[in-house]
């Protein structure tokens, strides 16, 4: 077993050993928990269970929304549960709205986050919106987040409400954005608000939902149309789901693991070399794969000249992709001959007409998307351009 097989499985190890350490095993099973404004979690399975050591949600009371748009791409609008109005701001309802909503231990202002909405807006003329709860996500403790994401879902669930009822969107207009942990938050507000128009999910998370119906996690179904971008499924130390329940599931590499993730990049070496090494270093390493899904859709909204196409998938095909950690899937996949009859592109509007799997093969470094320009010149040179 390589080093970076070594250190994936003992950071997923970590993560479990959390799970383990903040269980709470006189919580009951089989019972509803209410807050005090009368909305009430069904704590029975397959929320909670034996294979789901979840506590209760926590009854968090305000999510912060702030507003981009063409007009005001640098300083948001922001509004916020407790004072609810988008009145004086740049919002129009005739306008395609996109709600981004963040994962586990993530900042709306930190990389690569933060690249999501202007990547949008130089697309698209959109109502953008990220939705701040990261005082709730920035918790360790993963499964009391993986709990309390569905109090935030009703908050958001409320906001998008406000949207619909009061500024009058239309729901074929809202295009709801989830990373990790974000994806099933947008999956539960597909689910309190009917027929809304595209969820997206970047690497929807895996630990704690994968092996469970779609009762708690992102499917087809939760949206007129959902499509999923895969890149750390893999189950033995994948931060990822493997599970793909959704209209379109586009795997990149196979989307098990990412090529070059796992080790420590030029930038972050010195870091670690110097004992100066930070939270945001650690995950870069070890969650590089899982927040590579980021990367690649930001490049796909930005890089007008080449698009990232998911041939249909077959066994072969994925097979020799996660076999190989991903740096196989350039020699069985080839995009050359797609168009929108036979292939999925990651892409803000749904020209593609396929359903189902799909598979996607990447540069090592960026650009990540086959057709531009390639710079790696090969594994070997992709490896040294990454030491100092």
């Amino acid at each position: 077993m390589d080093m970076v097989t070594a250190c994936r499985r003992t950071m997923y190890s970590v993560l479990m050993l959390v799970v383990f350490l903040f269980h709470e095993p006189s919580q009951t099973y089989g019972e509803n928990f209410c807050c005090p404004d009368n909305e009430c979690y069904s704590m029975d399975p397959p929320w909670r269970s034996v294979f789901r050591p979840v506590p209760n949600p926590t009854c968090v009371d305000d999510v912060e929304f702030l507003l981009f748009t063409r007009s005001n791409p640098g300083i948001p609008f922001n509004t916020s549960m407790k004072n609810m109005s988008l009145d004086g701001s740049y919002y129009s309802a005739g306008k395609a709205t996109v709600i981004l909503l963040s994962g586990w231990l993530m900042r709306i202002d930190g990389k690569p986050w933060a690249s999501v909405g202007p990547a949008i807006l130089s697309n698209v003329d959109a109502n953008v919106i990220y939705a701040n709860y990261s005082y709730v996500t920035s918790n360790i403790n993963y499964p009391q987040v993986v709990s309390d994401i569905r109090r935030l879902a009703t908050l958001v669930c409320k906001f998008v409400s406000y949207l619909i009822d009061e500024k009058g969107v239309s729901k074929n207009k809202i295009h709801l954005v989830g990373m990790s942990l974000g994806s099933h938050v947008a999956s539960y507000v597909g689910k309190c608000i009917n027929d809304l128009g595209r969820i997206t999910g970047l690497d929807p998370a895996g630990p704690l939902f994968n092996g469970f119906n779609c009762t708690i996690h992102l499917c087809k179904g939760d949206a007129q149309f959902v499509d999923a971008i895969h890149t750390n499924g893999n189950p033995v130390w994948g931060f990822g789901t493997h599970t793909e329940n959704n209209d379109v599931d586009i795997n990149m590499n196979g989307g098990w693991d990412q090529p070059l993730c796992g080790v420590p990049d030029k930038n972050t070496i010195p870091n670690i070399t110097a004992g100066n090494y930070t939270s945001m270093d650690i995950l870069k390493t070890f969650m590089c794969s899982h927040l590579r899904a980021i990367y690649y859709y930001v490049e796909a909204l930005r890089n007008r000249n080449c698009t990232f196409w998911g041939q249909p998938a077959n066994m072969v095909k994925m097979h020799v992709s996660r076999n190989t950690l991903g740096y196989g899937t350039k020699l069985v996949v080839d995009s050359a001959t797609c168009t929108n009859e036979t292939c999925a592109a990651i892409k803000l509007d749904i020209a593609s007409t396929e359903r189902g799997q799909f598979i996607v093969a990447t540069n090592y470094l960026e650009p990540y998307c086959v057709s531009a320009p390639e710079q790696e010149g090969g594994i070997f040179n992709s490896l040294m351009s990454i030491l100092p």
